[in-house]
């Protein structure tokens, strides 16, 4: 599993299978997307889980499947 940290690689992990690091539910991810408050910025990523339900987790809590 790779961490999600570079802003460079967001669009490019559309339709990729995630890890939740928290919870470990499985999920595709759909949409990423930065959060902007008044000290910065957090990176968030949109995804479904396996029973279809939508998240909107950081992506510093999610991880990448790499398939073989």
């Amino acid at each position: 599993m790779t961490k999600i940290l570079k802003p460079e690689v967001y669009d490019a992990i559309f339709g990729t299978k995630i890890i939740e690091a928290k919870t470990g539910m499985l999920g595709l991810m759909i949409k990423t997307w930065l959060m902007h408050y008044a000290d910065g910025e957090v990176a968030f990523g949109t995804w479904v889980d396996t029973k279809g339900k939508r998240h909107d987790t950081p992506l510093e809590d999610l991880c990448l499947i790499e398939d073989d």
